[in-house]
């Protein structure tokens, strides 16, 4: 009888919830069960992999991974646990990427992935920081990549390769956000291969994955446009000012001034258009699963053209997203598998997306780029004497990996005993400053601004570490800005295409003094000029 009073309880309880929330239960579930998997894995894989923003404001940055895990052995646990479970579930590893539901489509996806972070990492150039080819990694991670297509498991080996042997840049520890999309996409799909290990009888089933690998997508994006509403960015931006500052800083430097003035004026028009086609992607992916396949498509579709106007604007080329973008919309577009996951989402998982996008700053953690373009812009570049009394340019690739870090945290202005504004590479956090300099014309008027306003930004510490860099750099490397043809044409693409300037350094002969200029840049709203050019450092060679 007691059992009979349950049933009916259960009865009633049952027909209180909508039929589509108890359709939906177990697939919610399982994306409760991925979704704290994932968000685990990427915690602990960004605490392990990704060095410390302070870090950023040392010249030279190299931790050995002796150092690192001084002290934090224990982050290590997770990577052992790991590795019994596969050995464990050993008869699961073997399987091919066919066994997989829709298998093929999702090798292309984590393949285009992993071609893009191997690619990235194989192919780039000595590194003068650590003094170091890194030969062995670069072949460890081809190998890798091989055995990834082959069989997926392998897979989480090469996600856990940047743990073990901590070399940070540029598979995972990159100078920009360029990774972190395909990366985050490969941490997911690991993710879902652990699950699979632990509960084998939801293995080799996609739909799961399918839909967080959307808010992972969407969460990459939504957060900086939530941030630029909130700063009143639709109102008070100006976003035309990208080019005429990166112009300033090497982008498209093959157009005369009265060329760049004519089209940053002629954007200036289009300003409202710029900013509103900006937020409807960034904010409005909010929306992504909305109209399911139609609307993933139109985001998709809409994340290459706000990547296109980025390049077209700063010559900043997110070239691994496109990559993946492209291939999802592709897969998409001649549907089959994904398409039908995608259809299949109930409003319950709709619902689930949109709360899971809004707070995807808090569990995923994206890199968030949100600032008021100003009209003045400092650039710092290099010149060098050498012992023939020849002086040249030094490029900006001398500096790499490191130079994003620098330009990008203090734009040099630590090596600068003169007073400047809070501005770097034409970003400003000020509203207020960049709403006042929006009103100059006059040279007069800024440089008055400018001593007024600004701060010595002057660091005698790290300038001093500077000089010794740049000491050790030039008496004790190999110093080779040319590449072999084949190493360029077989070469990634750059994470941002800088034109070359004239009279370049070649390595011909010995360096016997650095002389660093400061340049100073405006854009009155009709025309683009040079206010100031000055040197601020001389770096003597000791021999």
């Amino acid at each position: 009888m007691s059992g009979l009073k349950e049933l009916t309880f259960i009865n009633r309880i049952e027909k209180l919830i909508p039929n589509t929330i108890l359709e939906a239960i177990p697939s919610l579930i399982q994306i409760c069960v991925l979704f704290i998997a994932f968000f685990a894995f990427n915690l602990w894989y960004k605490a392990l992999t990704e060095i410390s923003p302070n870090n950023f404001n040392e010249v030279v940055l190299s931790v050995s991974p002796t150092q690192f895990f001084e002290g934090s052995l224990w982050l290590l646990v997770p990577v052992i646990l790991i590795l019994i479970l596969m050995l464990w579930r050993r008869e699961l590893i073997s399987v091919n990427w066919k066994t997989i539901e829709g298998g093929n489509k999702l090798r292309l996806i984590v393949g285009i992935c992993v071609i893009a972070l191997s690619w990235a990492h194989i192919s780039y150039p000595f590194n003068y920081f650590l003094l170091e080819n890194t030969w062995l990694e670069r072949t460890t991670v081809l190998i890798l990549t091989l055995f990834v297509f082959w069989r997926p498991f392998f897979l989480i080996l090469y996600v856990l390769f940047p743990i073990l042997v901590h070399f940070g840049e540029p598979l995972m520890v990159n100078h920009w956000s360029i990774a972190e999309l395909p990366m985050r996409v490969l941490i997911l799909f690991s993710a879902q291969l652990i699950v699979w290990l632990l509960f084998p009888k939801l293995k080799w089933k996609i739909g799961v994955f399918v839909f967080v690998l959307l808010m992972v997508l969407a969460g990459n994006y939504f957060p900086a446009g939530f941030g630029k509403i909130r700063m009143g960015w639709l109102t008070d931006n100006h976003i035309y000012l990208l080019l005429s500052n990166m112009y300033a800083d090497g982008w498209v430097i093959f157009l005369s001034q009265d060329t760049l003035s004519e089209i940053t004026h002629f954007l200036s028009k289009y300003n409202l258009f710029l900013k509103l086609g900006c937020l409807v992607m960034e904010f409005g992916c909010i929306l992504i699963l909305v109209r399911k396949n139609w609307s993933v498509k139109f985001f998709l579709l809409g994340f290459l053209l706000f990547h296109t106007l980025v390049f077209v604007l700063t010559g900043i080329l997110f070239w691994p997203w496109i990559a993946l973008e492209i291939t999802l919309l592709a897969i998409l577009w001649k549907r089959g598998v994904f398409s039908s996951k995608i259809n299949s989402f109930s409003i319950w998982h709709i619902l689930l997306s949109i709360c899971l996008i809004f707070i995807s700053s808090k569990w995923l953690r994206p890199s968030v780029y949100v600032w008021h373009d100003s009209p003045l812009n400092y650039t710092y570049y290099f010149e060098v004497e050498d012992v023939a009394g020849n002086t040249s340019n030094l490029p900006i690739n001398s500096f790499w990996p490191k130079y994003y870090e620098l330009a990008w945290t203090n734009g040099f202005h630590f090596l600068n005993q003169n007073p400047t504004l809070n501005i770097i590479w034409g970003v400003s956090f000020d509203g207020n400053e960049v709403k006042e300099l929006l009103t100059y014309k006059d040279d007069e008027q800024i440089l008055a601004f400018e001593k007024e306003n600004g701060e010595i930004r002057y660091n005698v510490r790290l300038t001093k570490e500077f000089k010794r860099y740049m000491n050790e750099f030039i008496n004790e490397k190999k110093y080779e800005l040319t590449l072999s043809k084949w190493f360029k044409a077989l070469g990634a693409p750059p994470q941002r295409i800088v034109f070359p300037t004239t009279n370049t350094y070649n390595g011909k002969h010995d360096i016997v003094k650095v002389n660093v200029y400061q340049k100073l840049t405006f854009f009155d709203g009709e025309n683009y000029r040079k206010i100031r050019q000055q040197k601020v450092l001389t770096i003597d060679i000791d021999k």
